[in-house]
């Protein structure tokens, strides 16, 4: 076991931008014996990972296998191949059939049993989305309007219905942090409590330390973020996960099995200020190396395999490289209608706003909008298309209702309520989408005690 009280870091300039390492895996000092084994494997798994793919241009996990590609290799996308832009369309494809088909897990009201089916299928993730939304954005994507869809409202929703404590998903909670960490959309700082809460006291977290490898990087990219990089709940989270990661390895340099030993490698490949000594960088690479199979495959599991490739290059989930990105158009969009109907994935719904004044006057407005809008969003339209106003300041945990018509909230008195028919909304104006039929009530209530937890 390495002692990892002999860490001594600074956390205050982690970055998630540039890569950890040089181009070689454990730095500028890797011998040549690790780097040549390692870009074997590394070549080895490639060639596995396109035999696995599928007739329609993508795999099983098509958002994964992609994500690692670009990720290994920025050259991989670009105008000119046509294999990768028959990849990446198949990967647009699959999420916006995702969407269309998609379950209304995580914005309808539902029993009890029915939200344990939900959970149970096989339905669009939030880890599934993040991967998408990490592929994506390292193809050129713009996440926040994915063909009229904001996928980081998408995620949202999603990581704020997931069961924390269920089995691995605090793994699916800080790849969606990361997600949106990378894609530069904002972060709320509850993400943050969920992960600091739900760390146990040695620094990892419940259900394996695959988990406590994805918060390290998740926590290394926020860290970067000028309001985080002094943060000190973001600082301690990293700093104790550090050292729950280090005490787990082993005398081979591994934990255990292949799939952990690859994301732990990402993780403090992630950590700039962690020299590749401190964890024994090529002892672990080499132990990586040498689980592959003579096929190029990892144990012949696609997601296992994809997730090593990183870790052959000296490569993390913070290594997307968009500046490419900047010196041309968005490429992958602009040609939709050569591959797929758009519309068949486009869908125009009816919602109903009533304000509901204090003397119990009301004006009622029917909008007709894309599905997929925040209240928010459909708010600010109106009030461009009509006479009503509102006054929806920002704030730290997001927007919110302050005044309709310059009739404000009076505080400790009087505020507006918003409801869905007769249920009170659960989530702000920014995180929740009306659906077709939905009538939205914003009522002038006063202020009672059982307001308040």
């Amino acid at each position: 076991m390495t002692d990892c009280r002999l860490l001594i870091l600074a956390f205050a300039t982690v970055s998630c931008v540039v890569a950890g390492n040089t181009d070689k895996v454990c730095g500028p000092d890797t011998t040549a014996a690790t780097e040549s084994a390692a870009r074997e494997a590394y070549n080895k798994a490639v060639e596995w990972l396109k035999s696995q793919q599928t007739d329609q241009w993508g795999w099983e996990n098509t958002p994964s296998v992609l994500l690692s590609l670009q990720l290994t290799n920025p050259e991989w996308f670009n105008r000119e191949d046509l294999e990768s832009q028959l990849n990446v369309k198949q990967l647009e494809i699959e999420l916006l059939a995702a969407i269309s088909k998609r379950k209304n897990v995580y914005y309808t009201k539902i029993t009890e049993s029915e939200e344990e089916d939900a959970s149970m299928s096989d339905e669009l993730s939030p880890g599934q989305l993040a991967y998408y939304m990490l592929a994506l954005h390292a193809t050129c994507h713009n996440v926040t309007d994915f063909y009229g869809h904001n996928l980081t409202h998408l995620l949202e929703h999603g990581m704020k219905k997931l069961r924390i404590k269920d089995v691995n998903n605090y793994f699916a909670y800080s790849l969606g942090v990361l997600a949106l960490c990378n894609t530069k959309s904002k972060i709320e700082r509850i993400h943050i409590r969920v992960l600091h809460k739900g760390q146990e006291d040695d620094g990892g977290y419940p259900h394996g330390r695959d988990s406590t490898a994805m918060v390290v990087m998740a926590m290394t990219c926020l860290s970067q973020l000028p309001e985080f990089t002094d943060d000190v709940m973001v600082r301690l989270t990293l700093r104790k996960g550090i050292r729950n990661l280090l005490s787990c390895q082993e005398t081979d340099g591994g934990f255990g099995n292949i799939h952990t030993s690859a994301l732990a490698a990402q993780a403090f490949s992630a950590v700039h200020e962690m020299l590749p000594a401190t964890w024994h960088c090529e002892d672990l690479i080499m132990d990586i190396v040498s689980d592959q199979e003579e096929s190029g495959s990892y144990g012949d599991h696609l997601m296992t395999t994809m997730q090593v490739l990183p870790s052959l290059v000296g490569r993390h989930y913070g290594n997307i490289d968009t500046s490419r990105c900047h010196k041309k158009p968005e490429v992958e969009q602009s040609h939709g209608e050569d591959f797929i109907d758009l519309s068949a994935f486009k869908k125009t719904i009816s919602v109903s706003l009533t304000v509901v004044y204090k003397n119990g006057s009301n004006d009622s407005f029917s909008v007709s909008t894309q599905e997929e809008q925040s209240l928010y969003d459909i708010m600010l339209a109106l009030s461009q298309e009509t006479n009503v106003t509102f006054d929806m300041p920002d704030s730290a945990w997001g927007r919110y209702l302050l005044a309709i018509n310059e009739v404000s909230a009076d505080s400790g008195k009087f505020y507006w309520r918003l409801y869905n028919k007769e249920e009170p909304l659960s989530v702000g104006i920014e995180d929740y989408l009306p659906e077709d039929g939905d009538h939205v009530y914003f009522k002038y209530t006063p202020v009672t005690h059982s307001d308040y937890p």
